[in-house]
């Protein structure tokens, strides 16, 4: 990866607990670890956290830390509850083509409970955020309405 390829894509998993970035051309992927990055709980330090990710990142990959901006880079990191904080992550970055995913997923309640509560490989809380409601559309046999 000494030169920028037109198929470059930078990936960021932040989590509560640890922070995974990777690089690749669809052929080689670079992978960095680093510490918790939630920016709900503290701002400026999971983006510092990020800052230096990305850095090393670039140094692994043969990069120059700048040639990250260029890249279309998918964050998907713990704490972001809107399009806000999206906003403001996105500001404090030195990255000029983000997309902060997020994702909706509805499941009955029998096999949300368990997901939310320890369902991730770990045992913790498999989600970052949780939207609930009950509706008497739903199908669900114990929907209240």
């Amino acid at each position: 990866m000494n030169g920028l390829s037109p198929s470059l894509h930078l990936a960021v998993d932040g989590g509560g607990t640890r922070s995974r970035l990777a690089l690749s051309d669809g052929l080689t992927v670079h992978v960095v670890e680093g510490g918790p990055a939630n920016v709900s709980s503290d701002f400026d330090d999971a983006i510092e956290r990020l800052r230096t990710g990305l850095d090393q990142l670039a140094e692994v990959a043969g990069l120059m830390p700048e040639a990250l901006a260029q890249i279309p880079a998918y964050l998907g990191l713990a704490g972001v509850t809107g399009p806000e904080m999206a906003a403001r992550v996105a500001a404090a970055l030195p990255l000029t083509r983000v997309g902060i995913k997020t994702a909706v997923e509805t499941m009955p309640r029998s096999v949300y409970f368990g997901r939310a509560s320890r369902g991730s490989p770990d045992g913790l809380p498999e989600f970052s955020f949780i939207l609930v409601g009950w509706g008497a559309g739903s199908g669900e046999a114990s929907s209240p309405l």
